[in-house]
C-alpha cells in the first residue's frame, strides 16, 4: 500500500507540474497573436538615373528634378550637389538661386540636410524629387542657366550604376513667359502717350547679344525715345520700339492699326554703345552715331504721318507712295516737286550722303538727320549744290523747329564715317580770288589744299 501510494503521490505531482506548464501556453493562446516582423531584404546594388538632362523652372519659383533608382536600396543613398557656371553664355547670379537642395519622395513634404549642399535619397524608394529655390526680381531677363553636379558621397557602401550625365542643365525663365520674343532683342510697347511701357524680351541670348538685356543698357535708350516721341504731331504715335543688335540701322513702318497712325520704330541699339574705334563701350550714344540713326527715323515720321496723307484721295495728282497720296502742301510732295519731279538736274553733290540716293522718302530723311547734325546751313541760291538746296528746304519746315530739343535729348548727333558738312561751294576761291564754280572740282580740291597747309 505504501509503494503505491508513493507511486500515486509521484504521478499526482507530475500531473501538478504538467498541469502548471499548460497554464501559460493557453493563456498565451487566448492572446491576439503578435505579427512577426519579416527580415527587411538588404540591397545595396542598383542603377541611378534622372527623368531628363535639362529641366526648366520660373522665377519666383522652382527649378525640380526627379531622380530615379531603378531598385529600392535598403541604405540611404547620400548625394552631393554642386553647381557650375563654366562655358554659359546666360549664368544665374549667385543672388537669384538659393544654395541648398529640398528633396521629397512625394512631392508634397519636402526636407533638407544640415548640411546645404547634400541631398537624402531614403531607402526602400524609387523616386525622389529635388528642387532649387529661385529668387525672384523684377527685371525682364532671357533665359538663365546653371549647371548642377551631383556625384554619391557614400558610393563606396552601394554598387550603383551611375547613369547621371556630367552637369544637369537648370534653365530659369522670367516669370512672364508671355512676354518672351522669338527674335530681335527687346520689344519696348508704349503706353499713356509714352509715360509707360511694358518689355518683351527675347527668349534666349548669345555672348554677343546678352550685354544689352540690362537695364542700365536698354533704359537711357528707352528714356531718350519717349523724349524724341513726344516732339511728334498728334496725328502719329510710336506704338513700339523694337531693338536688335544686328549693326543694320533702323526702320519705321506703320501697323495694321488706323491708316499711318500707329507707328512701329526698330534699331539697333548696339550702334548706341560704340566707341570711335567701334569697340564696344558702356557710354550710350558716345560718339553719336546712334543719335543720327534715330534722328533719321524721325525724318520718316514727321513725314509719312497721316497729317502729311490724304486718305480720302481717290485720283492722285500729288506724291503718292505706299503710305497713300501725300496732301499738296505737304514736306514729302514739295521735296518732290522740287527736286524729283520732271528730273531737275541738280548740281554736285546732289544728295547729302550716298544711302540719301536710294529713294525720294531716304533722302528727305536723310537731309533732316543731316540738317540736326550739322551745325550750321548755309543759305542756298539757285546754283549751290542739289544738297544745300535740299537742307535749306528741310530747315524751313516746321518740324525742324526740334534741332536743339533732338541735340539735346540724345546728347550728340554726328555723321556716320565719311559723311561731311555741306556747304556752300561758293566759298571757295582760286588764287586769283575769284569764286570757284561748284561743278569745278579741280580747282576746289586746289582750293582746300591750300587751305589744309595754311592751318
Amino acid at each position: 500500500m505504501k509503494q503505491l501510494f508513493n507511486v500515486r503521490g509521484s504521478v499526482r505531482k507530475q500531473l501538478t507540474w504538467g498541469v502548471l506548464l499548460l497554464i501559460p501556453l493557453l493563456f498565451s493562446k487566448c492572446n491576439k497573436d503578435e505579427p512577426i516582423k519579416p527580415t527587411e531584404p538588404q540591397n545595396l546594388e542598383s542603377e541611378l538615373r534622372v527623368e531628363a538632362p535639362s529641366v526648366t523652372g520660373e522665377e519666383g519659383g522652382y527649378v525640380i528634378l526627379d531622380l530615379i533608382l531603378e531598385s529600392k536600396l535598403s541604405k540611404d543613398l547620400i548625394l552631393k550637389g554642386e553647381f557650375d557656371k563654366t562655358g554659359l553664355v546666360n549664368p544665374l547670379d549667385d543672388s537669384e538661386y538659393g544654395n541648398d537642395f529640398e528633396y521629397s519622395n512625394d512631392g508634397v513634404n519636402w526636407s533638407k540636410e544640415a548640411s546645404a549642399d547634400e541631398i537624402r535619397f531614403k531607402k526602400n524608394n524609387h523616386l525622389l524629387k529635388v528642387r532649387i529655390k529661385i529668387n525672384e526680381d523684377a527685371t525682364p531677363e532671357a533665359v538663365e542657366e546653371l549647371n548642377l553636379k551631383l556625384t554619391i558621397k557614400n558610393n563606396s557602401e552601394f554598387t550603383i550604376t551611375n547613369k547621371l550625365p556630367s552637369e544637369i542643365k537648370l534653365e530659369v525663365l522670367y516669370n512672364d513667359a508671355d512676354e518672351y520674343l522669338d527674335s530681335g532683342l527687346i520689344d519696348v510697347a508704349f503706353e499713356n502717350n509714352y509715360s509707360t511701357y511694358k518689355l518683351a524680351i527675347v527668349k534666349r541670348v548669345t555672348q554677343k547679344t546678352k550685354k544689352y538685356i540690362n537695364p542700365d543698357i536698354y533704359t537711357p535708350a528707352i528714356e531718350a525715345a519717349k523724349k524724341a516721341y513726344e516732339l511728334l504731331p498728334s496725328t502719329i504715335k510710336v506704338g513700339k520700339l523694337i531693338f536688335d543688335a544686328n549693326g543694320q540701322g533702323g526702320v519705321v513702318y506703320p501697323t495694321d492699326g488706323p491708316k499711318n497712325e500707329i507707328w512701329n520704330m526698330g534699331i539697333s541699339l548696339d550702334l548706341a554703345y560704340i566707341n570711335d574705334q567701334g569697340q564696344s563701350t558702356d557710354n550710350f550714344n558716345e560718339i553719336g552715331l546712334y543719335g543720327y540713326i534715330f534722328t533719321h527715323e524721325m525724318g520718316h515720321l514727321f513725314t509719312l504721318h497721316r497729317g502729311e496723307i490724304d486718305e480720302t484721295s481717290t485720283n492722285c495728282a500729288n506724291y503718292s507712295n505706299q503710305e497713300g497720296c501725300t496732301k499738296v502742301n505737304s514736306a514729302i510732295n514739295e521735296f518732290n516737286e522740287g527736286y524729283y519731279k520732271d528730273d531737275p538736274t541738280l548740281n554736285e553733290p546732289t544728295h547729302v550722303s550716298d544711302y540719301a540716293k536710294g529713294r525720294l522718302e531716304e533722302d528727305i530723311a536723310e537731309c533732316f538727320a543731316h540738317g540736326i547734325a550739322q551745325a550750321t546751313i548755309p543759305t542756298a541760291t539757285n546754283i549751290s549744290s542739289g544738297a544745300l538746296q535740299k537742307l535749306n528746304f528741310i530747315k524751313g519746315r516746321d518740324f525742324f523747329q526740334y534741332k536743339s530739343k533732338l541735340k539735346e535729348i540724345f546728347g550728340k548727333i554726328i555723321f556716320p564715317p565719311g559723311q561731311n558738312d555741306v556747304m556752300s561751294r561758293y566759298s571757295y576761291k582760286n588764287e586769283k580770288g575769284e569764286i570757284i564754280p561748284c561743278t569745278d572740282y579741280i580747282e576746289i580740291k586746289k582750293a582746300q589744299k591750300r587751305m589744309n597747309s595754311k592751318r
